[in-house]
């Protein structure tokens, strides 16, 4: 089989499957939401209701993130850890 035989042969199946399709898809958002949360919540502390705060709703600030990690130390570290630590829970 071929890549693009494949990739047709799923995209039918997907077609077929749509409302299961969509049920992963929702399930996988909210999973994506859960574990952004404690990153959210880490920056709108950090930033609060600033100048700041409403650029990065326009747009990604490389100046902002490395201030970000310089004045929380370890964030984004423990942030890891926990991912993985759940991760590795829920695959033994």
């Amino acid at each position: 089989m071929s890549v693009g035989s494949s990739v047709r042969q799923g995209l039918s199946i997907t077609c077929r499957t749509w409302s299961a399709v969509w049920i992963l898809f929702l399930a996988n958002l909210a999973i994506a939401a859960l574990t952004g949360y404690p990153i959210y919540r880490g920056i709108q502390r950090f930033t609060a209701h600033s100048l700041m705060a409403r650029e990065m709703a326009r747009g990604f600030s490389v100046d902002w993130l490395t201030d970000f990690t310089f004045n929380n130390p370890g964030s984004f570290d423990r942030y890891a850890t926990v991912i993985v630590a759940w991760a590795s829970s829920r695959w033994r």
